[in-house]
């Protein structure tokens, strides 16, 4: 389970923001999407993303590097199905 990452208010108090955690997902499903499509790398399970998301990504690593839009399409789907 990822921990939600902590920031720092203007004030300096800490604080925990879900979008955050969101943004930040979203940034570990491209890069390693990114890897899927260029490099043929399934993702670690360890990145935070759900199981159903993981299974896609590997669908796409799996099909490099003929990956169709299709592929890609779904893995989009699928992400935002499950983190947002």
């Amino acid at each position: 389970m990822l921990t939600p990452p902590v920031m720092s208010t203007p004030d300096g108090q800490a604080t925990t923001d879900a979008a955050s955690l969101t943004s930040e997902l979203q940034q570990r499903f491209l890069i390693a999407l990114n890897d899927a499509i260029t490099r043929g790398r399934s993702p670690g399970h360890d990145i935070g993303l759900g199981l159903q998301t993981l299974a896609e990504m590997t669908l796409v690593a799996q099909s490099h590097p003929d990956a169709t839009a299709e592929h890609l399409a779904e893995a989009y789907d699928t992400f935002n199905s499950e983190h947002r």
